[in-house]
């Protein structure tokens, strides 16, 4: 069965062509991430993590919260070391 999401739905709507490239041939893409991609990757994940804590009726301890948001943070830096920014903030 055929799953769809807002952003096939969005990308189908803007150009037919571009969705048929992307979700249906297959053919890779190369885009360079941004920092807002990215974060919302992180932000994804974040939420994605307990959402399936909660599914599993896991109770969510504090501790567990806290090494999840330490890898991530580790992940951040790394990621942040390797990112050219062309303006500073």
């Amino acid at each position: 069965m055929a799953t769809y999401s807002y952003s096939k739905l969005q990308t189908y709507e803007q150009c037919a062509l571009r969705y048929k490239f992307k979700y249906i041939d297959k053919i890779p893409v190369e885009i360079e991430e941004t920092i807002e991609g990215f974060l919302g990757k992180c932000v994804h994940s974040a939420l994605d993590f307990l959402y399936k804590e909660k599914m599993q009726e896991r109770l969510i301890n504090i501790n567990v919260l806290i090494d999840f948001y330490l890898r991530l943070k580790l992940f951040i830096q790394n990621y942040m070391r390797k990112t050219k920014f062309l303006q500073k903030i």
